[in-house]
């Protein structure tokens, strides 16, 4: 994770309001942070939440209001025992126990 953007969005935040329930994200503050969720399509909504100290169920939402049908995927190389494949996407979700062709067919079956 970048800590320069994290931080620079954390100090962005603490100064909208002292308490999270009062706090109203503008717009650019908005963007910045769907930026910082689809940079970082490994780490749940959740963990990035608790690091710039808001609400997961508010970061979650302005994640959701400008998801698109299809997110870029990053692909780590891991060293796995199994030749299944482990699929991270964002807000945690993950998928597993697939071979290439039948994460193909989930692929394009939702899609």
């Amino acid at each position: 994770m970048k800590r320069n953007a994290i931080t620079s969005i954390r100090r962005a935040i603490a100064l909208l309001a002292p308490t999270k329930r009062d706090r109203r994200y503008p717009p650019k503050l908005r963007a910045r942070l769907i930026a910082l969720v689809r940079e970082h399509p490994e780490e749940s909504i959740g963990s990035l939440a608790r690091t710039l100290d808001m609400a997961p169920q508010t970061l979650e939402r302005i994640a959701a209001g400008n998801r698109t049908s299809m997110l870029p995927v990053r692909i780590v190389d891991r060293p796995e025992t199994s030749s299944a494949l482990i699929v991270r996407g964002p807000c945690g979700i993950v998928v597993e126990g697939f071979e290439v062709d039948s994460l193909a067919d989930l692929i394009r079956a939702l899609s």
